[in-house]
């Protein structure tokens, strides 16, 4: 259920604005409306404070591999643990030096390995002979471009490959030769090596130095939850208006939570004006679902997508058909046993640090799965026996083209007529409740139409006529509810709608084709394995590394279908025929990150 909600503008003196942002964050109940015209900068510092206590623990993260520092010839990190700016400050810069050390090497190695080919030596020595008389230059060029040698000069091969040639070229006098001159390097290739040693040393311990503020972890949390806490405040306080000497506060509150800001009002002596929201404010989506329905929010936190406040909450719907899609994706009973497992695993051995309702929504979904799987007799691809004691419970043949397409087309037509109904009772006192009641015949006609022209069966004699007095009602409730431009764009989009209904009952033929996709990926891999059969140690590692590789990549594709097809038909095919947009916005109240800070 989508909470009611109410606009609350909180008034107060400008010179307790502060204290009325820490009451109003302590509450916890009111989502303020961010103005983007509102001019406050304060929030600038906050967010970057955030940001860098973030970088911080991921960085805490990335090195956590680290060996710690010797505490016989390094020294820890000497910092007060209760100041988690300096920490911060600190890894930031080791990070930032890390950083320039890891663009020195590389420039150093590119110069190491570019001398790979003419070996250890020093420059300097050559600039020396120079300074005497004897000029010796290197040169790098295709075999067929090397040039004729000036007078009194020798050539000296270093290194020949098939499309390269680098050598020296010596004599007592100034010579140039017509391909470019390799340059001398500044340095020789052995105190390049050294520098590069040195430089490693330095990365090592600096890393060190990061890792060894771990067991600060915790302190880095707690600073950036106030941090947090901070921004969010900042935000809110860059959004208040003024007026003489009184700051104003504008948000939105559920109404049930209306007692408790008027009486932090009473309070703390602020005005408060509460008013309906208007039909163009920004308002949040605060869903409430009974116990039952929760976890299917993971999957609207997951996608970050929610109905709008004046939309409807389609929650039980979407669980109940998503679970459907779910199971007949995934389609096989081992296959949700497997993912049952590893969801209990996850559940007992990390309890405490993994969300409870993406856990639930795993179990429900794994349930329905297995259930499925066991209904079409459908376990790792195998084809079952006729005698087997599994075959009794089977009532669907997912191998069947026309009984699955057929189920499918039932589950596309109820769905899709749930909307339509659902619509309708939206507007029963309005004239396009009509015209839902007309579309919701269409997509009955539409449905036995699709049933004619994939499956051949045949179309029952009064479908048309009730698909023809569908069309005449949705076309009745088109010119009589709307006007001028609208009216002319609704009667050019309205024979795509009519055939967009056809279109959306077949679409949902994908959950077939996916499914039975699936089912044939293990049937290869099964059959792959029995060609190599069970002849000894080899061939048997052979077989249980081919079933593991194949299953495990069908389950990775089949999880990946139900984020693809799974959410598709419940987010546009059902949420089309509604007229769901999913404009919501989420209801974020001000409130602390830590309810105990």
């Amino acid at each position: 259920m989508i909470v009611r909600m109410a606009k609350v503008t909180v008034v107060t003196l400008a010179s307790q604005r502060e204290d009325a942002l820490r009451a109003l964050q302590a509450l916890g109940v009111l989502h303020v409306h961010h103005d983007p015209r509102a001019g406050g900068t304060s929030s600038a510092e906050a967010a970057n404070a955030v940001r860098n206590a973030e970088l911080a623990l991921r960085l805490l993260d990335q090195y956590a591999g680290e060996q710690p520092l010797n505490p016989a010839t390094q020294t820890q990190p000497a910092l007060s643990t209760d100041d988690p700016h300096a920490i911060i400050s600190d890894i930031l810069a080791l990070h930032d030096r890390l950083n320039h050390l890891a663009e020195q090497r590389v420039q150093l190695r590119r110069q190491y390995d570019a001398l790979a080919v003419w070996g250890d030596f020093d420059p300097a020595q050559i600039t020396a002979l120079t300074q005497r008389g004897v000029y010796i230059k290197l040169y790098q060029c295709e075999p067929e471009q090397i040039p004729p040698l000036p007078a009194d000069c020798v050539m000296g091969e270093i290194q020949r490959t098939r499309h390269s040639v680098a050598f020296i070229v010596v004599a007592n006098h100034d010579f140039t030769l017509p391909i470019p001159e390799t340059p001398l390097p500044a340095e020789s290739r052995s105190a390049i090596a050294q520098r590069l040693a040195a430089l490693d040393t330095e990365q090592r311990t600096l890393s060190a130095r990061v890792a060894a503020y771990a067991p600060l972890r915790p302190l880095l949390l707690r600073a950036l939850a106030h941090f947090t806490d901070d921004f969010a405040r900042a935000r809110a306080r860059d959004s208040m208006g003024a007026v003489s000497t009184l700051s104003y506060l504008t948000g939105f509150c559920p109404v049930d939570a209306l007692p408790r800001i008027q009486t932090a009002a009473h309070a703390h002596g602020w005005g408060l004006i509460i008013t309906d929201p208007e039909p163009d404010d920004p308002v949040p989506t605060l869903i409430r679902n009974p116990r039952w329905l929760r976890p299917i929010e993971a999957v609207f936190e997951f996608i970050d997508t929610f109905p709008g406040y004046r939309e409807r909450d389609i929650s039980g719907v979407f669980f109940i058909f998503f679970a459907l899609f779910y199971a007949m994706l995934i389609g096989d009973a081992c296959y949700g046993l497997i993912f049952l497992a590893l969801t209990a695993l996850i559940h007992f051995r990390w309890k405490a640090r993994v969300p409870q309702q993406p856990l639930y929504l795993m179990y429900v979904l794994n349930t329905c799965t297995v259930i499925y799987g066991v209904l079409t007799g459908s376990y790792f691809g195998i084809t079952l026996p006729d005698h087997a004691l599994m075959r009794r419970w089977v009532v669907l043949d997912n191998t069947d083209f026309r009984s699955m397409v057929f189920f499918c087309f039932v589950i596309a037509a109820v769905q899709i007529i749930i909307a339509r109904i659902w619509n309708v009772l939206r507007f029963i006192n309005s004239i396009r409740a009509l015209g839902e009641a007309g579309w919701a015949l269409v997509v009955v006609a539409a449905y036995f139409l699709a049933n004619k022209l994939i499956l051949g069966r045949p179309i029952p004699a009064w479908a048309p006529a009730l698909g023809a007095s569908g069309l005449l009602l949705a076309l009745i409730a088109t010119i009589a509810s709307t006007r001028g431009e609208e009216l002319i764009g609704e009667l050019f989009q309205f024979p795509f709608k009519a055939i967009n209904c056809f279109g959306d009952i077949a679409s949902y033929m994908r959950l077939f084709a996916v499914g039975f996709a699936g089912a044939a990926m293990a049937q290869a891999f099964n059959a792959i394995a029995a060609q190599i059969g069970l002849r000894g140690p080899v061939t048997s590692a052979v077989v249980v590394l081919i079933l593991a590789v194949g299953h495990a990549l069908n389950l990775i594709l089949s999880l990946l279908s139900v984020m693809v097809h799974g959410l598709r038909l419940n987010m546009l095919e059902f949420s089309g025929h509604l007229g769901q947009e999913w404009s919501g916005i989420k209801y974020q109240p001000l409130a602390h990150t830590l309810r105990d800070s």
